[in-house]
């Protein structure tokens, strides 16, 4: 019998279809007052950038994604995830509530992926806004464009909502 407790039993998460395990990795767990620190630090250099959580339990962006905050996720497993849970790419003038963002490094390499939680169309222009975790630091909402340099750029976008005929794709 293997207990679920085992220490010795590999860390992983299952894709929604059940066809693949991806590891999750072993990462410290911060202290909450740097992290609340940190969180200071962007929120006065970001503007319109508010704090979800502060939480020392160490989750990435794609943890939160894909293993409701209780992994951490390398990002190179990004396109397996997103084939496996059948994620279709989706135009940005398409989005909605629910689906993902996608950041790329200045190399064109996944760097960050994010929840949309609100599209308001403007005309021909629209704001999204998204909330995710910034790698060991907290989770924020945020304007899609506004993130620490470092987490790239938005530049796909992906759904798992069904095609039917009477939700436009």
């Amino acid at each position: 019998m293997v207990l679920l407790s085992d220490p010795s039993r590999k860390k992983t998460i299952r894709t929604r279809s059940g066809t693949r395990e991806i590891p999750c990795e072993d990462v410290p767990a911060s202290t909450i007052e740097k992290l609340q620190i940190d969180a200071q630090v962007f929120q006065s250099q970001i503007p319109d950038l508010i704090l979800r959580s502060v939480d020392p339990y160490p989750y990435n962006c794609v943890g939160m994604i894909f293993a409701s905050r209780r992994a951490w996720i390398e990002i190179d497993y990004i396109y397996e995830l997103l084939r496996a849970d059948n994620y279709k790419l989706v135009p940005r003038e398409r989005v909605i509530a629910g689906d993902l963002v996608l950041y790329k490094n200045q190399r064109d390499e996944p760097s960050h992926i994010g929840l949309i939680i609100a599209v308001d169309q403007l005309g021909a222009s629209q704001n999204i806004k998204v909330i995710s975790k910034w790698g060991l630091d907290a989770e924020f909402i945020h304007f899609i464009d506004k993130v620490n340099s470092n987490l790239g750029k938005p530049t796909e976008f992906y759904t798992d909502r069904e095609h039917h005929a009477h939700i436009p794709i």
